[in-house]
């Protein structure tokens, strides 16, 4: 179960850059989908969080807490820059 969180948020994370990063190519409708796919990659995290609290491995979760904050600061942080750069792009490109 542990090991879907963890790659579905891997992936989903991936797919959000590279949403974020095609949007800065005049594809600016694709920033949606990459929120979306950012917000249920950290969404997957919080997944994997709660599993860890249900079946009380409380070792586990102190050990990947903190990594998953990160990660997902990470995540928000990269997907915002890339989104504003797609955004003055596309500004910049209408007369």
């Amino acid at each position: 179960m542990v090991i879907f969180y963890s790659i579905g948020s891997l992936v989903l994370g991936l797919l959000a850059w590279a949403l974020a990063a095609a949007a800065c190519h005049n594809k600016v409708r694709l920033l949606i989908g990459s929120y979306a796919a950012c917000a249920v990659s950290i969404l997957l995290q919080l997944c994997n969080s709660s599993y860890y609290v249900q079946i009380e491995d409380w070792s586990a979760l102190m050990d990947t807490v903190h990594a998953s904050v990160l990660c997902g600061e990470i995540l928000l942080g990269v997907t915002a820059v890339l989104s504003v750069i797609a955004i003055v792009r596309s500004i910049r490109k209408q007369p």
